[in-house]
C-alpha cells in the first residue's frame, strides 16, 4: 500500500494492473482502515482516471455475491448519492411509479452515507423489509414487478471499506462503484450522478467495460436526479455509443419549479412525502417524481420517448397502480420475516 500511496501523492496515475491488485487486496482484508482511508483521499485529490475506475469496477463486479438469474428484463435505479440539493428520495418514489406502468425494477438499495436518509432507510420507514434474501428476489420480480437488493447482502466484501467510507464522510471512488457494479445484472440502468464531471467519467468507463445500456443524469442545479428546477444533463451509453443532451421541464409541459426548500431529511419525513405522492397529491414533488419515472419507463423500452414515458407515469400514479405496488412490496417483503 505504501508504494501506491506514494505514487498517488505524487499525482501519478495507477495502471490497471496496479489498481486491480490494490482493490483485490482491500477486498481480501489485507489493509487497515487508515490505509484504505489514505488511499481513497489520495486518489480523490489526484483525480480518478478512466483506467483506474474501470479496473476498480471489474474487481467489484468479480466480488459481488451471485444474486440470481431472474427471467425477463428489468431495470436498476440508483444514484451516487451526496447531493445536497435532493429534496426527498426521488428515485425510490420513481421505482413504484415505473412498476405501476409495467416496468420490472430491481432496486439496488443502501444505507445513508452522505445524507440523513438513504433508499434502504426510507423503504424501511415505508414498511418494507429491505433484508429480503437474494434468492427470493426473482419471485418478487415475477409476482409484483419489484425487487429490493440490499447492498450489504450483495457486497459482503465491502465490509472492509465501510468503516473508512463512513468515517471520511466525503465523496470518493466508492460512490461510483456501487451503482456501476450492477449486481443484479440488470439489462438497463438509470443512475443519478452528483456532478457533471463524474457523469462523464462514468460514461467513458462504461464504454471500456463493454456492453451496457445506461442513462446517467445530473441536474444543473446540483441534483443527482432529473430536476424540475433547472436543466438536466443526460448521457446515454448504449454498447459502444454515447449520446449527450440536455432536457428541461418545459420540454414536458411541466412548469419549472422554484428551488425546493426541503432537503433529504429523516426517513419518516421522507416516507410521508412519498406516501402523499403515491396517494395522488399533486405539486412540484409529484412533478419531479413523474419526470424521473419517465426516464425509467423510457430506458426500459416501455415507451419510445421520454414524453411518452411521462404519460405512462401519470397514468400509473393517478390510477392508483403505483401506490398498489408499494402495498404489494410491503406485503411480500414482510411475509419473509
Amino acid at each position: 500500500m505504501q508504494n501506491f500511496l506514494k505514487k498517488l501523492i505524487e499525482r501519478a496515475d495507477l495502471k490497471a494492473k496496479e489498481m486491480t491488485h490494490l482493490m483485490e487486496g482491500i477486498f481480501q482484508g489485507k489493509y487497515s482502515d487508515i490505509q484504505i482511508a489514505g488511499f481513497l483521499v489520495a486518489l480523490e485529490m489526484k483525480g480518478v482516471t478512466i483506467e483506474e475506475l474501470t479496473a476498480a469496477v471489474r474487481v467489484v463486479r468479480a466480488n459481488v455475491r451471485p444474486i440470481f438469474q431472474a427471467p425477463g428484463n428489468f431495470i436498476d435505479i440508483m444514484s451516487t448519492g451526496g447531493s445536497a440539493k435532493k429534496p426527498f428520495n426521488v428515485s425510490t418514489t420513481a421505482m413504484f411509479i415505473a412498476a405501476g406502468a409495467g416496468v420490472q425494477v430491481a432496486k439496488h438499495t443502501q444505507r445513508s452515507i452522505h445524507t440523513p436518509c438513504g433508499s434502504s432507510d426510507v423503504l424501511e420507514a415505508l414498511g418494507v423489509n429491505v433484508s429480503v434474501p437474494m434468492e427470493k428476489v426473482p419471485q418478487s420480480l415475477q409476482t409484483i414487478g419489484l425487487g429490493v437488493c440490499f447492498s450489504p447482502l450483495v457486497h459482503p466484501s465491502m465490509k472492509f471499506l465501510a468503516p473508512s467510507r463512513r468515517s471520511l464522510g466525503i465523496r470518493t471512488l466508492l460512490d461510483l462503484l456501487a451503482p456501476m457494479s450492477n449486481p443484479t445484472k440488470a439489462k438497463w440502468q438509470v443512475i443519478g450522478v452528483h456532478s457533471k464531471e463524474a457523469m462523464e467519467l462514468m460514461a467513458s468507463s462504461y464504454l471500456s467495460l463493454g456492453r451496457a445500456h445506461v442513462m446517467l443524469i445530473h441536474g444543473k442545479d446540483g441534483m443527482d436526479e432529473i430536476t424540475t428546477v433547472s436543466t438536466t444533463y443526460v448521457i446515454e451509453v448504449h454498447d459502444k455509443k454515447i449520446k449527450s443532451y440536455q432536457i428541461a421541464p418545459e420540454d414536458f409541459a411541466i412548469k419549472r419549479s422554484s428551488a425546493f426548500k426541503e432537503r433529504v431529511i429523516d426517513p419518516n419525513s421522507n416516507a410521508k412525502i412519498i406516501q402523499n405522492i403515491l396517494q395522488g397529491q399533486k405539486g412540484k414533488a409529484a412533478d419531479i417524481a413523474l419526470l424521473n419515472s419517465a426516464a425509467v419507463i423510457y430506458m426500459s423500452g416501455r415507451s419510445k420517448t421520454l414524453l411518452q414515458g411521462l404519460q405512462l407515469a401519470k397514468e400509473s400514479l393517478y390510477s392508483g397502480k403505483a401506490h398498489k405496488k408499494l402495498q404489494e412490496l410491503i406485503t411480500f417483503s414482510q411475509s419473509l420475516y
